[in-house]
């Protein structure tokens, strides 16, 4: 993953910020508990917390999911309701977590701009990447540049460089977003016409792959990675599988 030369101001202020972090954690995000006695401080989760976040392969297993869109089965076998009446252009979905499983987490985050979180977050990715998918190149979804220029960074984005980083992920990052409505607020037809053309492919890279992994924080209806995946099919691009943290 490519990243523009930065100041030497940025750096100290990168590591004084993680020397504060791992010299004074606080405490839980979830339980209020201290973290100055835990191993790992960087992310701001007791070990008890942590550990109570089941995936949903944790709790069920992977054989009763959905094998398109990734959601949990109650009485179907292989494909879910809704996915036998839709088509994408995707080859399927894995989501990390149910979506209330970590909700708060991801209000946290998002909303709330605890940003050590993408180490927890990168963390659980990196398990189900490894096991999922070897070795595929990860392409993260955009983010909305008015959220980055809110929040100050890219809740996609950071964990992605932690996935680089940290767990040696190969990272390629050719698609932008132009500016629409969030899809949160619209409903599945209204997601489709709201995201389309709206996903633009930057042409950074010399040599595409010719399967790649999509990555996004939630997997409601699909829209937004769906977009993503026909942008890189016509440039190229021979399969996309998409991996989630959440599925709502």
């Amino acid at each position: 993953m490519k990243s523009k030369g930065i100041s030497i101001a940025e750096i100290l202020e990168r590591w004084t910020s993680l020397f504060l972090e791992i010299a004074f954690p606080g405490n839980c995000l979830l339980c209020s508990r201290s973290l100055i006695f835990d191993s790992d401080r960087i992310v701001p989760l007791c070990l008890s917390c942590r550990h109570s976040i089941k995936s949903i392969e944790e709790r069920i297993g992977d054989n009763e999911r959905c094998r398109r869109c990734s959601k949990p089965l109650i009485s179907e076998e292989h494909l879910c309701m809704k996915c036998r009446t839709r088509e994408f252009a995707f080859l399927s979905n894995y989501s990390i977590f149910e979506y209330k499983s970590i909700r708060e987490l991801l209000y946290l985050y998002k909303k709330k701009g605890n940003r050590r979180l993408a180490s927890f977050f990168a963390e659980r990715t990196a398990k189900a990447y490894k096991r999922k998918y070897a070795s595929l190149p990860l392409i993260p979804v955009p983010t909305r540049k008015s959220e980055k220029r809110r929040r100050g960074w890219g809740h996609t984005e950071e964990i992605v460089k932690i996935l680089n980083k940290k767990f040696g992920i190969t990272v390629l990052t050719p698609l932008s977003r132009k500016e629409a409505r969030a899809q949160k607020e619209l409903g599945y037809e209204e997601r489709l016409n709201n995201i389309k053309g709206k996903i633009v492919f930057s042409p950074v890279i010399k040599e595409l792959p010719e399967k790649v992994i999509l990555f996004d924080d939630v997997f409601t209806t699909g829209a937004t990675v769906d977009e993503c995946t026909r942008v890189l099919l016509e440039y190229g691009i021979k399969e996309i599988s998409v991996l989630t943290l959440a599925m709502d």
